[in-house]
């Protein structure tokens, strides 16, 4: 007798195998989603947490010094040249001055962006949040979701500006090289950046420059690094302030520099400093040996005639041990019943040769000063303004010396900037016009 065996219909066909397959996707696919929305909230509350314990420690910091620790390696950022506000990171520096050092993004480990305005009274700190749907935060669900791995800004504390990426929202420490300085959010149009102020609020489109690579240093006269003049220029020459011959701290506010309000920022009050009024007491202002001069230069700023001030100042120079001579150049104010002018006085071994320029520079007033030395032509700027152009000696060459800027001074100085080429007219009228 022949059995007819009949299949197993208990097994799995193909298209139920799929089916199943498919569900357990759609699971797996649910499940991760969840996961992934529980990870990326769990690491929104730790920024949170981080942005508020920052901000805690710098007020305690504030509590102490009256100020706010100023940003790690910073950038300054200036409306036409003028200073507004500082940005980089809560990096080192600023979480060791406030005790802290753990302080991080869970997820790329990057350091919170950290940003003071010039006076470092008022501060802010932007970070980005990955959850979009959070509605606690109050947040639109496309608010700034670009390619920043969609993360969300969120900022604390006082409303400044801090700027981003106009493409990524990449903060722009994060897009920067060291040969960037400041960035001027006016007058510049290298790059589009857009200015982060809330987290709801910005300014599409705004500008940025990048310093000139001729610029060899820059000096705002108010912002020191520890006991030095900040150079602003990133060229490292912070300025080294002199006392007859000794070195003074530039921090040391009693006893050397002192700071007042002025036309752009702070100015440096140089003049009055000694009951006597002895020139020979008073501040020189800078020395260095890593500034490379040579014979096609440029030296700008703002002074300020004081009612007491001396006759006289050296705007730069070298001493030189060998010949025990001084190079330089001089600017003098002469006064007689008659007339008023000053001189450009040109000084090597052999002496000086007076140069007169016929123009009158009134006690309490502010002047534009801008001297430019283009191999054996030297010209000087008033106020923006040639009054004087005549073919010199060259003299400021190269040497192991050390230059001198701006001493034997008795007026109020700001803004200065020394570039390695001689600046054109229309260069020295366009500083004068953004910062008068």
């Amino acid at each position: 007798m022949f059995i007819l065996k009949k299949p197993n219909s208990n097994a799995f066909t193909l298209v139920e195998l799929i089916v199943v397959i498919v569900i357990l996707a759609i699971l797996a696919t649910i499940a991760f989603l969840s996961f992934s929305s529980q990870s990326a909230s769990s690491r929104d509350s730790t920024r949170l947490s981080d942005m508020s314990n920052i901000s805690k420690w710098l007020w305690v910091f504030n509590a102490v010094s009256w100020k706010y620790p100023i940003p790690d390696s910073f950038i300054s950022l200036t409306t036409s040249w003028s200073l507004v506000w500082y940005q980089w990171k809560a990096w080192s520096s600023v979480l060791n001055i406030i005790k802290l050092s753990w302080w991080k993004d869970p997820l790329d480990n990057g350091f919170y962006t950290y940003s003071t305005n010039s006076s470092q009274s008022k501060f802010q700190i932007l970070w980005f949040l990955e959850d979009g749907n959070n509605v606690s935060l109050s947040y639109l669900p496309s608010a700034f979701a670009a390619d920043y791995s969609k993360r969300l800004p969120l900022t604390k504390w006082d409303i400044l500006w801090i700027l981003l990426s106009s493409g990524t929202l990449d903060p722009v420490e994060n897009k920067l090289s060291p040969t960037f300085t400041w960035i001027d959010v006016v007058n510049d149009w290298t790059w589009k950046y857009i200015t982060q102020l809330s987290a709801s609020e910005r300014i599409s489109d705004t500008l940025l420059s990048k310093n000139s690579a001729w610029l060899m240093g820059y000096w705002d006269m108010e912002t020191l690094n520890w006991n030095l003049m900040k150079d602003m220029s990133w060229n490292w020459n912070d300025a080294t302030c002199y006392n007859s011959g000794s070195n003074v701290s530039c921090s040391d506010i009693e006893n050397a520099f002192k700071f007042v309000g002025g036309k752009v920022g702070k100015w440096l009050f140089l003049y009055n400093l000694n009951s006597d009024n002895s020139q020979t007491k008073n501040y020189l202002f800078t020395n260095w040996t890593s500034l490379s001069l040579t014979w096609t230069f440029s030296i700008d700023a703002w002074v300020y005639r004081g009612s007491n001030d001396a006759n006289y100042f050296d705007i730069a120079g070298k001493w030189l041990p060998s010949e025990w001579a001084w190079y330089g150049y001089r600017f003098d104010y002469e006064e007689d019943q008659e007339f008023n002018w000053t001189r450009l006085l040109v000084s090597k071994a052999s002496g000086y040769t007076k140069y007169y320029i016929w123009e009158k520079v009134d006690k309490n007033k502010w002047y534009k000063l801008s001297l430019v030395q283009n191999w054996d032509n030297t010209k000087v700027y008033i106020n923006w303004m040639l009054k004087w152009e005549a073919i010199t000696e060259k003299i400021l060459y190269w040497s192991a010396a050390n230059f001198t800027f701006w001493g034997k001074l008795y007026w109020i100085l700001d803004e200065v900037k020394v570039y390695n080429r001689a600046l054109s007219s229309w260069e020295i009228q366009a500083s004068y016009i953004a910062t008068r």
